[in-house]
This record gives structure tokens, C-alpha cells and sequence, in this order.
């Protein structure tokens, strides 16, 4: 959409004392002061303020008359009527080329009027898009702040995870270590046992071996022989 720039009556200055410069300009060069003309020779200003001002200055021209009474003589008279005839058919002439220039000037108002209403309706237009692309906007800063504080919500809980995680981390590596140290204990434990079981099984052992050399040691009961039975050899 193509945006027209609406010019306001009136902004550039144009005042009265300008247009009935330009109008009384006009007039004593033999033309008469017309909207157009007048727009034209200035080059800025609205239509309307113009016309207001030109309206101004010809009722400010227009001189007051008393109506009187004259005695004339009646050859007098038909100059006079035949000389009134002829400026009340030059007054009609110029009222008419007036009317005629009243009707383009119309013309030409309700012509500026038929272009600012075309601008004031691409301004509404053109409101219209700016407070619905205003309304988007309000929305998507609306839908960025709930996305922002979910994220906020979501990141703070993350972290409040991490900081269990590493407390949990912390306790499960206490525990390792002590699971580490537990371990150690009983390898030296079992270490220690098996030194002693070494040891028992060597002693015992040992005391086999021992009980393997007594046992094959001769009994002295087998060596000595008891009387009774050496009596009986005798007596035999």
C-alpha cells in the first residue's frame, strides 16, 4: 500500500494577507482571481484554505450602496440607462463567468475532497495493519516471555538435578571408597589367614612327620620279655 502524504490546510503559512496579495496582483494585471490561479501562483497551500481566503477578500471589495434619488434630464436618462444596460450585461457577463468559475472551483473541491478521503481511507487502512501487526507483536513478546520463564523454570530444575546428581556422585564415591578400603581389610584378613593356614598346615605336618618316627620306633614291652614267660621256657 502506497502511503500519501496528507498535507494539512493551511500548514505551509498561507494566510490571508498572502492569497489577497496575489488576488489584488491578479486583478491589476486585468485577470480575474481565481482558486486555480491563485494555487498555481503560490505553489503551496490547501484548496479549501485558499477558497476561504478568496471569498474573504472579494466580499471585502464589494462596496456598500446607498440607493438616491436622481433628477436627470431625459437625454441624460437614456445614456445613463442605455450605459447601465450595458454594465448590468458586463456585471452579468463577469457574474457569470464567475458562477462558471465558482462551479470548476466546486469541481476542482470535491475533487481534493475525493483524493483526502481516498488518503484518509489507505491511513485507516494502513492504522489498521500497524495496530494488527502491533497486536502480533504484543503476542509473540507475550508467547517469548511464557517460553523464556518455562525455560527459566525448566533450567533451574536441570540444575537442581545436576547439584543432586553430583551430591549423589559424591556419596556413591564415599561409599566406593569405602567398599575400597573394606576390600583391602579383608585381602590383608585373608592374607593373614592364609599366612596362618600355611603355617597350621606346616606345623601339622611337622607333627605328622613326628608321629611317623615314633610310630616306627620298637615298643620297649616288645623288647623285655615278662618272667612269667621266661618261667614257662624254663619248665618246659
Amino acid at each position: 500500500m502506497n502511503v500519501i502524504e496528507l498535507k494539512k490546510p493551511g500548514r505551509q503559512g498561507v494566510g490571508f494577507e498572502t492569497v489577497a496579495a496575489v488576488a489584488e496582483k491578479i486583478a491589476a494585471e486585468g485577470g480575474t482571481p481565481t482558486l486555480r490561479g491563485i494555487r498555481e501562483r503560490l505553489g503551496v497551500g490547501s484548496l479549501g484554505t485558499i477558497q476561504a481566503h478568496l471569498k474573504a477578500w472579494k466580499d471585502g471589495r464589494t462596496p456598500a450602496t446607498t440607493p438616491t434619488e436622481l433628477t436627470l434630464p431625459s437625454g441624460l436618462q437614456a445614456a445613463l440607462l442605455t450605459e447601465i444596460r450595458i454594465q448590468v450585461q458586463q456585471a452579468k457577463n463577469d457574474l457569470e463567468a464567475e458562477l462558471a468559475e465558482v462551479r470548476r472551483e466546486r469541481d476542482e473541491l470535491a475533487e481534493e475532497n475525493a483524493r483526502l478521503e481516498g488518503v484518509i481511507a489507505d491511513l485507516r487502512e494502513e492504522l489498521d495493519s500497524v495496530k494488527e501487526h502491533a497486536a502480533r507483536m504484543d503476542e509473540q513478546a507475550k508467547s517469548h516471555a511464557d517460553l523464556q520463564q518455562e525455560e527459566t523454570a525448566k533450567r533451574e530444575k536441570a540444575e537442581r538435578e545436576c547439584q543432586a546428581a553430583r551430591v549423589g556422585e559424591q556419596a556413591a564415591q564415599a561409599r566406593l571408597e569405602q567398599a575400597a578400603r573394606e576390600i583391602e581389610f579383608y585381602k590383608e584378613r585373608e592374607k593373614t589367614a592364609s599366612d596362618d593356614a600355611r603355617k597350621a598346615i606346616e606345623a601339622a605336618a611337622e607333627l605328622r612327620g613326628k608321629l611317623e618316627l615314633l610310630m616306627a620306633l620298637p615298643s620297649p614291652a616288645k623288647t623285655q620279655k615278662s618272667p612269667e614267660k621266661r618261667n614257662e621256657r624254663k619248665s618246659v
